[in-house]
C-alpha cells in the first residue's frame, strides 16, 4: 500500500497497538483530516471484504440448488433424506436475506460519514474481552462464547452474532454474551440494536460506568445529541470520580 497511514490504521483496527500507541493514534485521528478520511475508507474496505465472504454463501446455495447428478439423487433416496421441493428456495431466500442485510450495513457506513460518527470512532476502543486471549473461556471446548470471539476477531460479524445469540437467558454466561453481542452490533453500525442491549446491562454495578460511556458513543454514532445522550453526559460531568469522566470532558469539548 502507498498510503503512509495504512500500517497504523491496520494495527489500530486489529487492536495490535499498545495503550500509548492507541492514545496517540486517536489524538491524531481527531486532528488529522486526511487520516480520518482514510480511516473511514479503510473501515468500508474491511466491511466490503466481509460482504464478499458472505456473498459466497449465496454462491454455494446456488450451486447446491443446481446440483442434480443422478448418483447424488440416488444416494439421497437410498437414505430416505429427500427434501421438500421448497427447501432449495428457502436456502436461497435465507442467503439472499443475509446478503441484503450486509449490503445495507455497507450502505450505512458509506452514508454515515458525519463529524459525530468520526468523533465516536476516535474515542471507541474494542473491549479487552475481544482482544485479550486470557479473557476467552479457559477451556478447549468449542463454546458459543469462544466461537463468537474468534469470529469477531476474524471480522465475521454475522458468525459472531449467531454464536452469542445461542446463549439463553439463565445461563451463567448470558450477561457476558449480551455484552459481546452489543459490541458486535456496534461494530457493524447497528447502533439502535447496540443501545437496546447496553440499556439491558446498565443495572450491573460492575459494568454501569462502562455501559454509560458506550451508550454515549452509540447515540453519537446515530448523529443524535438527544435528551438521553445529554442526560448521560451531564450526569457524568457532575461526577469527577466517574471512570470515563475525562473522556466525556474531552468529547463534550469537541462538540462545542
Amino acid at each position: 500500500m502507498d498510503s503512509p497511514f495504512y500500517s497504523r490504521i491496520e494495527s489500530f483496527i486489529r487492536n495490535e497497538m499498545s495503550e500509548s500507541e492507541r492514545k496517540e493514534f486517536k489524538e491524531d485521528l481527531s486532528t488529522n483530516e486526511e487520516l480520518a478520511r482514510e480511516f473511514k475508507l479503510h473501515q468500508v474496505e474491511h466491511e466490503f471484504m466481509r460482504l464478499l465472504r458472505e456473498e459466497d454463501i449465496h454462491a454455494k446455495a446456488e450451486s447446491w440448488k443446481n446440483q442434480n447428478e443422478a448418483d447424488d439423487l440416488a444416494q439421497l433416496k437410498s437414505k430416505k433424506r429427500i427434501l421438500p421441493l421448497n427447501t432449495n428456495r428457502w436456502y436461497l431466500i435465507a442467503a439472499s436475506t443475509i446478503l441484503l442485510i450486509s449490503l445495507s450495513s455497507l450502505y450505512f457506513l458509506l452514508q454515515n460519514n458525519n463529524d459525530y460518527s468520526e468523533l465516536a470512532v476516535s474515542f471507541y476502543v474494542i473491549p479487552s474481552e475481544f482482544s485479550d486471549i486470557r479473557n476467552v473461556e479457559e477451556t478447549k471446548e468449542s463454546t458459543p462464547i469462544n466461537k463468537g470471539i474468534t469470529a469477531f476477531k476474524q471480522q465475521d460479524y454475522l458468525g459472531a452474532l449467531t454464536e452469542f445469540q445461542k446463549i439463553p437467558m439463565g445461563d451463567p454466561r448470558y450477561t457476558k454474551a449480551q455484552y459481546l453481542l452489543a459490541h458486535t452490533y456496534y461494530s457493524i453500525g447497528e447502533y439502535s440494536q447496540a443501545i437496546s442491549l447496553f440499556k439491558g446491562l446498565i443495572s450491573i454495578p460492575t459494568r454501569k460506568e462502562e455501559i454509560e460511556w458506550y451508550l454515549i458513543l452509540s447515540y453519537l454514532n446515530l448523529d443524535e445529541e438527544d435528551t438521553q445522550y445529554r442526560l448521560l453526559v451531564n450526569s457524568i460531568l457532575k461526577n469527577p470520580d466517574h471512570s470515563y469522566y475525562n473522556d466525556v470532558v474531552k468529547l463534550d469539548e469537541k462538540l462545542k
